[in-house]
């Protein structure tokens, strides 16, 4: 058995992402400051993540909030 270790900003961003497809947007853009924030690269990560699930092959642009 595996155990799976959760990371809450990951999972922030997957809940996101799914929200956002179940709706039927196509187009998606982060932003956030991920150059400077752990969390936020978490969250970045999880959005994708949770996108490229769902079968989406796009480009999802991260816009810098200027740190």
């Amino acid at each position: 058995r595996r155990e799976m270790v959760r990371r809450p900003s990951h999972d922030a961003g997957r809940l996101a992402a799914r929200h956002f497809m179940e709706r039927g947007f196509s187009h998606f853009a982060f932003y956030g400051d991920t150059e400077h924030q752990k969390w936020e690269r978490e969250r970045f990560a999880g959005f994708r993540d949770e996108l490229a699930a769902c079968g989406f092959q796009g480009h999802v642009r991260a816009l810098a909030t200027g740190g």
